[in-house]
């Protein structure tokens, strides 16, 4: 989940209302400045931590896959 510091359209509140919805290795997480539109704005940001996220579920998977090998 992504949102911006300084949005006030999904504001950090709501952003962090989702937190109970998300599972194990799920994140939150919030660009230093965009406002409402972070992700066109700071598309190296997001990059980073779209990356990153996939970068963990890719080892979580491989680790799950081995398991069962």
């Amino acid at each position: 989940m992504c949102g911006s510091k300084d949005d006030f359209i999904v504001d950090r509140n709501s952003l962090y209302r989702w937190a109970s919805w998300l599972k194990n290795g799920d994140r939150i997480w919030e660009c230093p400045q965009g406002y409402h539109f972070f992700h066109y704005f700071h598309p190296q940001f997001v990059s980073q931590q779209v990356f990153k996220f996939w970068n963990t579920v890719s080892e979580g998977a491989l680790a799950v896959n081995k398991f069962h090998d």
